[in-house]
């Protein structure tokens, strides 16, 4: 906040462009902060924007996490010696892919938990939706706030677009599919559905004896390289962002079970100015690591 004025990143403001239309979010931008556009207008839209994203990766987020995931659980290992690092995190890509494997065979419902609750909320949101049939399972949707939306059941496609970035049916969609009486999971894409899912953890990873038990090949050992320690303390924590700071955990129950653990402490992020280039452009992030 400045003042009595909200501040919201200039860089995010396109993100309505997936309603109101990418330019208009555009000239938006410009209005308030023509270096913040001038910088941001040399970038290719299908890097930060939701209107140019190619909707066959059915994927509709910004920033994917997975390296930053896979980077805290080997933080015990990624300071051993190669060969141990490299089997510590054999066992715990093998014990994780069987673990997936077992909790797939088990799911109540035809996709995984996380896309169920994520379709039960829509399915709420499409109670605020009223679908006029034009044929053909073409439909058009009037939001009960005064918005229109054309759904395509057969092609898959809502002009909210969150339907084709995703490939989970939107509320538009879902009211839809309501009235023509046919199953929400029908119209989800097939990358959600169990098949695809154990097919993507089928390989195993096969263990590894330990070394003494290696075949014999009479050639000579390997020596390691040469190892020069650097100056300082080793690193192990990864360098945090601007504006990241760390949250308190919630206070504990009273009274305090005897095997209570206290929750970890989290990182958020705080409102801070950024400068890129010559301008600076306000950032206003909300998110945990």
């Amino acid at each position: 906040m400045e003042g009595n004025q909200p501040v919201f990143c200039k860089m995010y403001m396109c993100l309505e462009a997936c309603k109101k239309g990418f330019f208009g979010g555009m000239e938006k931008m410009k209005q308030q902060d023509e270096k913040a556009w001038i910088w941001i207008h040399k970038r290719p839209p299908q890097n930060w924007s939701r209107a140019y994203f190619a909707s066959h990766f059915k994927c509709d987020i910004f920033l994917n996490n997975l390296c930053e995931s896979f980077n805290s659980r080997i933080i015990d290992a990624r300071d051993k010696a190669i060969l141990t690092c490299l089997e510590r995190i054999m066992v715990y890509i093998m014990l994780r892919m069987a673990n997936r494997r077992i909790a797939a065979r088990h799911w109540k419902h035809p996709v995984g938990p996380r896309i169920f609750k994520i379709i039960e909320k829509n399915k709420l949101g499409a109670s605020q939706c009223i679908p006029v049939m034009a044929g053909d399972k073409k439909f058009l949707v009037q939001h009960m706030y005064g918005a229109e939306f054309v759904v395509d059941l057969r092609a898959k496609t809502c002009f909210c677009r969150r339907w084709d970035l995703c490939g989970i049916p939107c509320p538009h969609a879902i009211s839809c599919i309501f009235s023509m009486d046919e199953n929400v999971y029908d119209y989800t894409h097939d990358c959600y559905k169990q098949e695809a899912y154990l097919n993507s953890y089928d390989p195993i990873v096969h263990p590894v004896p330990s070394m003494d038990q290696w075949k014999k090949t009479g050639l000579p050992a390997i020596s390691p390289p040469l190892y020069k320690k650097q100056p300082g303390r080793p690193k192990i924590s990864r360098t945090k962002e601007v504006g990241e700071v760390q949250a308190p955990a919630p206070p504990p129950p009273n009274p305090i079970p005897q095997d209570y653990i206290p929750p970890p402490a989290r990182l958020t992020r705080i409102f801070v100015k950024t400068e890129i280039s010559s301008s600076i452009v306000k950032g206003k992030g909300v998110g945990t690591s």
